[in-house]
């Protein structure tokens, strides 16, 4: 007797060999429109958890394909990262009426205490910061969601960055310099750290106004800044020129021409660390409806190459 058309072989035999389909579930309409929403939400939630970007080639006399120094960070609406990885942000103070929270960063991997630098710790520092800033929001208390606790809080993020890095990467060497600003309604706070620096441009309502421009991370990250050489003498460093350039040597005899940076484990001993990871903390008041604003974070090529 014949198959009568049948192979005879099993139909799940047959399904796992892709010849015959398993049959899909048809959604109703307004089911098949709400999953397209939610696709569409969670495509953009992945791109502002981590929407970074790097700009420029490798650095000088590196390969072509080597990483680059330089690593950028933006996040839109730190609201919905918050809101997808379940941290609950403050609902007070600054953050009431649910003010716009917006984080950029830039994280540079050429103002690092060694002579030779890389990209690892600019690398880390940009995948890991925003959840550090978050974790630290999320502790403020009702009565703590303004200017004086905000500063703390970036503080205690680049603390948290700087630890992590010599504590729990060890086979990360290299060092980083960050100018970071987190927009919280119309205040607009900067921290930078190293050679890098933070640019605020504020125009008139008219073009015939001209603009002025502030740099907000200039008073920090420089040998040669007296506030800067005292307090690396007092960690045992010693100030001397090199090329018409104030660095520092060790005890060791290990030199930088820094004096912050995150990272740099070379240059910071368990006991006492000869480089502050503190950051220069700035707050700006972005009037919309008075002027027109540009922000600029720089990196070590354009700190040292043109004056604001």
């Amino acid at each position: 007797v014949g198959n009568q058309g049948f192979s005879g072989t099993p139909l799940w035999k047959l399904r796992q060999q892709g010849i015959v389909q398993a049959p899909k579930i048809q959604l109703p309409p307004t089911e098949q429109e709400k999953e397209k929403e939610r696709e569409l939400e969670e495509a953009q939630v992945a791109n502002v958890l981590m929407d970074s970007a790097s700009l420029g080639g490798p650095h000088v006399g590196e390969k072509v394909n080597a990483k680059p120094f330089v690593r950028h960070v933006l996040v839109k609406d730190l609201r919905k990262v918050a809101a997808r990885t379940k941290v609950a942000l403050p609902s007070t103070g600054l953050f009431a009426a649910r003010s716009p929270v917006a984080l950029f960063a830039l994280f540079d991997g050429q103002s690092c205490a060694d002579a030779s630098p890389g990209p690892l710790a600019a690398e880390w520092c940009a995948r890991h910061v925003h959840t550090k800033l978050l974790k630290n929001l999320s502790l403020l208390g009702p009565s703590q969601t303004n200017e004086i606790f905000l500063k703390a809080t970036l503080l205690k993020t680049f603390e948290d960055l700087d630890k992590d890095l010599l504590t729990g990467q060890p086979s990360i060497q290299d060092g980083c310099g960050a100018a970071l600003l987190l927009l919280v309604g119309e205040q607009l706070f900067a921290a930078v750290v190293g050679l890098c620096d933070v640019v605020v441009c504020e125009g008139g309502a008219s073009a015939s106004q001209g603009f002025e421009t502030r740099s907000l991370g200039a008073n920090q990250g420089r040998c040669h800044l007296p506030s800067e050489a005292r307090a690396l003498q007092e960690r045992g460093g010693a100030i001397f020129l090199e090329n018409g350039r104030s660095c520092v040597r060790t005890a060791t005899g290990s030199t930088a021409a820094i004096s912050r940076s995150l990272g740099d484990r070379a240059f910071k001993s368990e006991g006492e660390a000869l480089l502050s990871c503190e950051p220069e903390i700035s707050v700006v008041e972005l009037s919309f409806a008075k002027g027109n604003f540009m922000l600029l974070l720089t990196s070590v090529p354009v700190t040292e190459n043109v004056s604001v």
